[in-house]
C-alpha cells in the first residue's frame, strides 16, 4: 500500500544497490529516479529525477560499490557512452563526465575477476560498427580488449542484453524494424580474457526483453 511519486518510468528495471534499500530507475525524460525503502517497504525520494550530461537508457550498480554507471545509447557525438554517478554513504548523489562513448550502447555488465565492462554497443572506443559486444579496460584511460560480432552483418538493432546468471554469456536481442533480415537473438560467449564463440538463433520475433534463467539451463 506505500505509493511515492517521481518521474515518469521509463520501460527499463530498476536497479538496486546490493543491500536492496536504495533502488534507481530510467526515467523516460533521461533522467534517473533514485528512492530509498524503509524495512516496512514505506519509501523516500532521493531524487525525482537525477540529471547529468547523459540521457539515461539503462543503469549498472558498479563493482566496487562507489556506485553505478549510467548507460546513454546516443551516438557519440549526441552523448552516447557511459557515465559514473557517485553514491556516498549519505546517498549524496554525484553525476560525472563521460567515460567513454559508444554507439547505440544498450546495457553493460562487469567481469567479476578483472573488473572490465562488458558492454552491449554497435561501436566504443573507435571500434568496428558491425561489433555488437566490447569488452573494455575501465583503467586511467579506458582500453578496448576485444570486440565481437554478435549477428553477422549490420542490420542488427539491439532491443535489450541479458547476461547468464553463471556469468558465461551475454544474450542480445535483435529487434529492428528496419531491416529486410528477420529478427535474431544471440549468444556470445564471455571468456577468462576476452570474448568467444558466438551462437545466433533464428526465428524469435520482436524479442524485446530478455529473462535468463536462474538454473543456468
Amino acid at each position: 500500500g506505500h505509493v511515492f511519486h517521481m518521474g515518469r518510468p521509463a520501460d527499463r528495471p530498476i536497479v538496486f544497490t546490493p543491500s536492496g534499500e536504495v533502488g534507481f530507475a530510467v526515467q523516460d525524460d533521461g533522467t534517473v529516479g533514485v528512492f530509498r525503502l524503509a524495512s516496512d517497504g514505506a519509501a523516500t525520494v532521493i531524487s525525482e529525477g537525477l540529471a547529468g550530461d547523459f540521457y539515461a537508457d539503462s543503469l549498472r550498480w558498479m563493482p566496487s560499490g562507489e556506485g553505478f554507471f549510467v548507460v546513454d545509447g546516443n551516438f557519440p557525438k549526441n552523448g552516447g557512452g557511459l557515465y559514473p554517478v557517485g553514491v556516498g554513504c549519505d546517498v549524496s548523489l554525484t553525476a560525472e563526465s563521460r567515460v567513454l562513448d559508444s554507439k547505440n550502447a544498450r546495457d553493460v555488465f562487469f567481469d567479476e575477476e578483472t573488473g572490465d565492462a562488458l558492454l552491449c554497443a554497435r561501436g566504443a572506443l573507435g571500434s568496428t560498427e558491425v561489433a555488437h559486444v566490447h569488452r573494455i579496460s575501465l583503467g586511467t584511460t579506458p582500453e578496448l580488449v576485444a570486440s565481437k560480432d554478435a549477428f553477422g552483418d549490420d542490420e542488427a538493432i539491439t532491443s535489450f542484453a541479458a547476461r547468464t546468471k553463471n556469468g558465461k554469456h551475454l544474450i542480445l536481442g535483435d529487434n529492428s524494424a528496419f531491416s529486410a533480415v528477420p529478427n535474431r537473438v544471440a549468444a556470445v560467449e564471455v571468456t577468462a580474457t576476452g570474448l568467444g564463440a558466438v551462437q545466433t538463433l533464428t526465428g524469435v520475433d520482436d524479442p524485446y526483453s530478455i529473462a535468463v534463467s536462474p538454473f543456468d539451463d
